[in-house]
């Protein structure tokens, strides 16, 4: 069987031979290869005398198709190269200044975990301010006859009102941000400090805010802030300061 070399391959070569008679010579010539014998014929197709290298129109996706593909290659090529040079640099590097490159490995680690601690202090301290507000909120609402507001349950309600989804967040509220509120709450002498055993035996700590701290702070957040009482007093003194005029 005849074979052809330099075509397609999704045409047979004796097709092409079938073809041969019909095709000018001046487009496409047909030829054995030098080295071909009779025994094994190795038949070659190509473009006739009239056509001009490179001068063939090529359709705009395939033009394309060959862009991306070169360009694909040659990335690749490139990226390949990047790595084996780095990979070289960095083994030369280690191998040749160990205690360097274990001191630098050290000050990345320091450096990232000072920021990391930065960055945990100042979340800490951005929550304590939100989380004590709600803590005292809540105390001023809690109206039991003086039956106080468990800690645990406190803590509990405000964080799954914080986090109602996140229990990631909801965990570092618990751990990080409330031994400083319950530490901030201890220190306040308008809140009464009790333990009390509840339903199921546990021994709870309970919180009560005073009656007037509650009164007070919901009248300032009624009032969203403090009376200027010291201008109304000014004003009184000005009116009471004034002569009484009197008729001739």
């Amino acid at each position: 069987r005849r074979r052809c070399e330099g075509i397609t391959k999704h045409v047979s070569p004796d097709l092409l031979i079938w073809l041969h008679p019909a095709v000018d010579s001046k487009l496409v010539k047909f030829g054995l290869l030098p080295g071909g014998d009779d025994e094994d014929d190795v038949i070659a197709v190509g473009l006739g005398t009239d056509i001009a290298p490179g001068s063939l129109p090529i359709p705009f996706d395939c033009t394309m198709k060959l862009i991306m593909w070169e360009l694909l290659e040659y990335l690749g090529k490139f990226a390949l190269f990047l790595m084996t040079f780095s990979f070289q640099r960095v083994w030369f590097v280690v191998t040749n200044y160990p205690l360097y490159v274990i001191g630098a490995i050290a000050m990345w680690k320091l450096v990232a975990v000072v920021q990391r601690k930065r960055k945990h202090r100042a979340k800490v301290r951005e929550l304590f301010g939100t989380v004590l507000e709600a803590v005292y909120d809540r105390l001023s609402e809690c109206e039991n006859d003086n039956q106080g507001y468990a800690a645990l349950i406190l803590r509990d309600d405000v964080g799954h009102d914080m986090y109602p989804t996140s229990f990631r967040e909801r965990q570092f509220m618990f751990d990080y941000v409330w031994p400083r509120v319950t530490l901030e709450i201890r220190a306040d002498n308008r809140v009464r400090k009790f333990h009390k055993v509840v339903t199921g035996g546990k021994d709870l700590e309970h919180w009560d805010f005073a009656i007037q701290s509650k009164r007070g702070r919901k009248l300032r957040k009624s009032t969203g802030g403090l009376v200027n009482t010291t201008s109304a007093g000014e004003a009184k003194g000005d009116a009471q300061s004034q002569p009484v005029r009197r008729e001739p």
